[in-house]
């Protein structure tokens, strides 16, 4: 299994050459999310940076990274990191292939996810129904998956961001949703996992939001939830 890892580095490096050697299309961006007021789970991440990408030949890049103890104890440390790279099977088509890297704190504990998304939005016969209601959402399923902890399952994801023009154009709900499932960290014995961030923003300045986010972490067995109240600033180019 552990060769799949190191496997993982070349693939990486061979996204750098490709984001550093091709010309940058439109829409890019990078969030920075500060939270400094978190609820009872002070170890939980303060600082989170976000980054999109779309890259040529119908590629695109997201992915983000998670930090603790900005805000709350004065010793930054990392959390985990999600790196995905997609690609769009056919032009006006709403099916990406995906390959998702998760890195996590710790050591042998990594996981690699292989699937497709798809976009609801993008896809003929619904979006006239999404454009109505102004909500952007997708859903990855992962049957593929390589994982140095050997817990098996797989996993359903969603994400989704709202916006509420008929009410203000400075307001936003977003967030994603992972649902693993049939994952076993003792023989026989099988459990679902759901991980999930939701966060409501309000535009302040530019492009500075006030933002408030609900967790969910069921890898967590007690304080399973939490709340974070805290700054975002977002950047395009």
């Amino acid at each position: 299994m552990k060769y799949i890892f190191n496997i993982r580095c070349i693939g990486n490096l061979f996204f750098l050459i490709l984001f550093q050697s091709s010309p940058l299309l439109a829409q890019n961006s990078v969030s920075f999310n500060f939270y400094p007021h978190l609820g009872d789970v002070n170890g939980d991440s303060d600082f989170t940076v976000n980054a999109f990408a779309p890259l040529p030949q119908r590629f695109s890049y997201f992915g983000f990274m998670n930090f603790g103890g900005v805000f709350h104890s004065g010793d930054i440390r990392f959390q985990i990191t999600e790196q995905n790279l997609r690609w769009q099977v056919a032009e006006d088509y709403p099916i990406d292939i995906v390959i998702q890297d998760t890195i996590r704190k710790g050591g042998d504990n990594d996981t690699i996810h292989v699937g497709i998304r798809w976009r609801l939005n993008n896809t003929s016969w619904l979006n006239h129904f999404f454009r109505s209601i102004n909500l952007v959402y997708g859903v990855h399923l992962f049957p593929i998956r390589f994982d140095q902890r050997d817990v098996g399952g797989w996993q359903l994801s969603h994400a989704y961001i709202i916006k509420f023009p008929y009410i203000s154009d400075r307001l936003y709900f977003s967030g994603f949703l992972d649902h693993n499932i049939q994952e076993s960290n003792i023989p026989v014995i099988k459990r679902d996992n759901i991980v999930s961030e939701n966060q409501f923003g309000v535009r302040l300045f530019r492009k500075l939001y006030a933002v408030a986010e609900f967790r969910v972490n069921d890898y967590r067995r007690s304080d399973r939830t939490n709340f974070g109240m805290g700054l975002e600033i977002k950047t395009n180019w």
